[in-house]
């Protein structure tokens, strides 16, 4: 499964950046730059605390890889949907919010599983 988080990582970044090329390519394109940043940080962040997990079968490396998963369809499902029907007002609030949410979601999902290992015998 550490594969399969791994590679919806990437294609969750690869996706997210493209959408959000797509979407900014029509308004001021000195944004687009600093908007792909932003917006692939989550996934960023949730390779470096995957790689940074102790065995696979673990809690906290299963809790990751299941975030990582969940992230990455959350993040393209909403900004898919922020194409598909986009906002007469505020049209960015997706590709603002979206990122600090999925941060945020990693970093419970690290704390919990952290907070619940087992001690070692």
């Amino acid at each position: 499964m550490n594969r399969a988080a791994r590679f919806t990582l990437i294609a969750g970044a690869a996706a997210s950046a493209v959408l959000t090329a797509y979407v900014g390519w029509s308004g001021a394109r000195v944004l687009i730059a600093p908007f792909l940043v932003w917006v692939v940080s989550p996934f960023v962040l949730l390779w470096c605390l995957l790689g940074r997990t102790g065995p696979a079968a673990s809690g906290a490396s299963r809790m990751l890889r299941v975030t990582a998963v969940g992230v990455s369809t959350a993040c393209v499902a909403a900004y898919m949907a922020r194409i598909a029907w986009p906002p007469r007002s505020q049209g960015a609030f997706v590709f603002v919010i979206m990122p600090p949410l999925a941060c945020v979601a990693a970093l419970v999902a690290k704390l919990t599983a952290s907070a619940f290992r087992r001690p070692r015998a």
